[in-house]
């Protein structure tokens, strides 16, 4: 804990600097359905920063509980492979475009 920095302060900090990462994760996230749907030629680029989210999730996370738990989250979203269920969104989404929705 910083020197004369109260918890309940440590806690408000964390909530609202989660609350910003989650609040730019729905921007992007919406960017990249926009400009896959209206095949923008920023796709690229809003691709790349939707998916540094999860390193700026596990930089705060470091900050708050350690290098172990961040590395974990880091881990944890590599292994689980955001950028293939980027991609799969994204063909979904352009299916859906350009062929409808099948029942």
């Amino acid at each position: 804990m910083y020197r004369g920095q109260r918890s309940c302060d440590r806690i408000i900090i964390l909530n609202n600097t989660l609350r910003k990462l989650w609040e730019q994760h729905i921007m992007w996230t919406r960017s990249f359905i926009i400009s896959t749907v209206d095949n923008l030629g920023d796709i690229e680029f809003v691709t790349k920063r939707l998916l540094r989210n999860p390193s700026d999730f596990a930089a705060v996370l470091k900050n708050y509980y350690g290098s172990e738990k961040a590395d974990k989250f880091r881990l944890y979203n590599k292994c689980w492979g955001i950028e293939k269920y980027l991609q799969k969104k994204r063909a979904y989404l352009l299916q859906i475009l350009y062929n409808g929705i099948e029942n």
